[in-house]
C-alpha cells in the first residue's frame, strides 16, 4: 500500500518542489545591474549560457528559464533577462518579476505572484516598446531596484552614438495589474499588465 501510494503521490510532490525551488531562485537572484544587463558587440567565444539577440548580447539565466517552461509562463521565446527579483502587492503578496530585452525594440515584463504548495500560477504581462524612448542604436541596457522601492525599477540606456546616457522609471504595481513608465521629462504612461 505504502508503495503504490508513493508511486501515485510521487511524481506530483517532485514536481511541485521543483517549481516552488525554482521560484525561490528566481525570487532571491540577482540577476539585475551589471550582472543581468545587455551589451553591444561581439559576444564572448566559449562562455556558457551567453545570448546574441540583434547586435547585443547578455546571460541566460538558467533558473527563470527552467521556472518559465515547468509553470508554464509564456514569456518572450528568444530573450535576455535584465533583472529578475522580488516585488510586492499593494496588498502584502509576494510577486517574481522579470524583465527581459526581447531583441526586437521591446522589454518584455512578466509578473508572477508567489505560489505555495496548492493553487494555480497567476501570471502576467506587458511589453515595453524601447523604439518610442531610444535615440539611437543601444551599446548597453540595464534594469536596477531602487533601494527604497523594489516595485520601482530604473531602467538605463547608453547609446552607440554616444548620446548622453538615458534612464526611464519603470514602476510596477502587479496584484492590481499596473505598470507606468516614467519619461525623462517628468510624465509617465501607463498599461495594464495581461
Amino acid at each position: 500500500m505504502i508503495a503504490l501510494s508513493g508511486y501515485w503521490w510521487a511524481p506530483p510532490v517532485w514536481s511541485r518542489s521543483r517549481l516552488l525551488y525554482l521560484q525561490w531562485q528566481c525570487m532571491t537572484s540577482d540577476v539585475a545591474g551589471s550582472s543581468g544587463g545587455v551589451t553591444f558587440g561581439e559576444p564572448p567565444r566559449d562562455e556558457p549560457g551567453v545570448i546574441a539577440l540583434n547586435g547585443l548580447f547578455g546571460r541566460s539565466f538558467g533558473p527563470w528559464k527552467d521556472f518559465k517552461k515547468q509553470a508554464g509562463v509564456i514569456g518572450a521565446v528568444n530573450s535576455i533577462p535584465v533583472f529578475i527579483h522580488e516585488c510586492a502587492g499593494q496588498d502584502k503578496s509576494r510577486w517574481l518579476v522579470s524583465v527581459e530585452y526581447a531583441g526586437t525594440g521591446y522589454l518584455h515584463v512578466t509578473v508572477v505572484r508567489r505560489t505555495g504548495w496548492s493553487g494555480e500560477i497567476e501570471s502576467k504581462k506587458a511589453n515595453w516598446n524601447l523604439r518610442t524612448y531610444r535615440h539611437g542604436p543601444l551599446s548597453a541596457l540595464w534594469v536596477d531596484a531602487d533601494p527604497n522601492d523594489p516595485n520601482h525599477l530604473n531602467v538605463h540606456f547608453h547609446f552607440q552614438d554616444k548620446s548622453p546616457p538615458d534612464v526611464q522609471g519603470l514602476w510596477i504595481v502587479p496584484d492590481i495589474g499596473l505598470i507606468q513608465y516614467y519619461l525623462p521629462s517628468g510624465d509617465f504612461t501607463g498599461q495594464m499588465l495581461k
